[in-house]
């Protein structure tokens, strides 16, 4: 009885001093709270300046982040390399990483940045819409379809992941589902311009042009000179041409396109196809050839190319470009083919020599470094692999000669 008062009292003074700290963590936090907005507030030339001064991983990650804002990837993957170095488990920095490896196109580097981020936190979904991103810039649209899937089933209301899982599905010709994810991305942004041009894509490809060219004015009223609108409603405006006033608003729609975007091979190919509707032959065959110069694996390009050449009566020139027109669509077939056949089964390795091969032979450099590098990577012993990396150091080539896209540009 008579230790009762002493227990009671140091009891007061426990709860007492657990109080304090919990107030004292509340204001750190608080205070933490108010750093973290203000780092994030800052310019670039502020936070260079900060992490000049204070190089923690939350400066360099801000300025990282600020650094991909702008476009300076190379800058700000050094700076997601540092804070990798002080904390190498961070799997939102090896996402964010990913993707500026990705806008390089470093496509090994981004795909080893993201495997790490989902080895750290299984359920990201941002990695994993990421990852599919990645898979469609390689040209692997049903891995991308999976991966986005995943993403989609994690973090079912991102419209950016919805509009890509649209963009993957009609890269595999399942126009119907592609058709749902934009709706879908719709439904909860109605201001998405990505989803208004996607829906009108979908459309298109189902031939049903009319709710086609509704969605892209949709679009077009969001954003008046985007150039992939401007483009897709080009295309669809030439679809359904048929008057010379028809061909008219189509070529408006399509040297808006350009404008928007002079480097984009797909808007040169579109007006040169407007301009040999218009009987115009030879500004079509430059076109084409601007398009390919931009773009040697167009192969839409190629064969406008060739039905120009003989236009202009090139003949011999023409039956070159339907030569390696044949071979540039039985390999994008084979391509297609041989990605289908990886995705459902992960260790075919033979399939990834395969397709390695193809990418080598057309050009796609950058796609056959990343199928050769996992190969070394994760099937060191493939009896083909020493061949495939003597091809791959070999000087390439062009698929289409370059003496067969000289002349005057456009």
């Amino acid at each position: 009885m008579e230790n009762r008062p002493t227990n009671l009292k140091r009891l007061v003074v426990l709860l007492v001093l657990a109080v304090v700290v919990a107030g004292s963590i509340a204001g750190k936090n608080a205070w933490q709270t108010k750093q973290e907005a203000r780092i994030r507030s800052m310019g670039i030339t502020e936070l260079e300046a900060l992490a000049k001064k204070q190089p923690a991983s939350n400066v360099l990650y801000a300025l990282g982040l600020a650094y991909a804002q702008e476009g300076k990837y190379t800058l700000a993957i050094k700076q997601f390399l540092a804070v990798l170095d002080k904390e190498p488990t961070r799997a939102d920095v090896l996402n964010d990483l990913g993707v500026s490896y990705l806008l390089e196109s470093r496509y090994y580097e981004s795909l080893v940045a993201l495997q790490g981020a989902l080895q750290i936190k299984p359920n990201f979904g941002a990695a994993y819409a990421n990852m599919g991103r990645l898979h469609i810039a390689t040209k692997m649209p049903f891995t991308a379809v999976k991966e986005l899937e995943k993403a989609d089933s994690l973090e079912p209301k991102k419209v950016t992941t919805l509009c890509d899982l649209g963009q993957a599905y009609q890269r595999t010709l399942n126009y119907k589902l592609a058709l749902t994810a934009y709706q879908r991305a719709l439904e909860i942004d109605k201001q998405s311009l990505q989803a208004y041009i996607g829906t009108g894509q979908a459309y298109y490809a189902m031939t049903q042009y009319d709710k086609a060219e509704e969605h892209l004015k949709q679009a077009l009223a969001i954003s008046p000179t985007d150039s992939n609108a401007l483009l897709a409603l080009g295309r669809v405006q030439l679809e359904r041409a048929v008057t010379p006033t028809d061909l008219a608003n189509t070529q408006a729609t399509l040297e808006k396109a350009v404008r928007a975007d002079q480097d984009e091979p797909e808007s040169w190919y579109m007006l040169g196809r407007l301009r040999s509707r218009q009987g115009r032959h030879k500004e079509a065959l430059e076109m084409q050839k601007r398009a390919l110069r931009m773009g040697a694996g167009h192969t839409g390009a190629l064969y406008q190319l060739e039905r120009c050449l003989r236009a202009v009566g090139q003949n011999t020139e023409a039956d070159r470009v339907a030569k390696i027109h044949e071979k540039r669509k039985l390999h994008d077939r084979k391509e297609l083919q041989l990605e289908e056949q990886i995705s459902h089964n992960n260790d075919d390795w033979d399939s990834r020599v395969e397709l390695a091969k193809l990418y080598i032979e057309s050009g796609k450099h950058s796609l056959a470094v990343l199928l050769c590098k996992r190969i070394q990577e994760e099937k060191p012993d493939h009896p083909q692999l020493p061949q495939l990396l003597q091809l791959l150091n070999t000087p390439a080539t062009s698929p289409v000669p370059s003496t067969l896209l000289t002349g005057n540009k456009p």
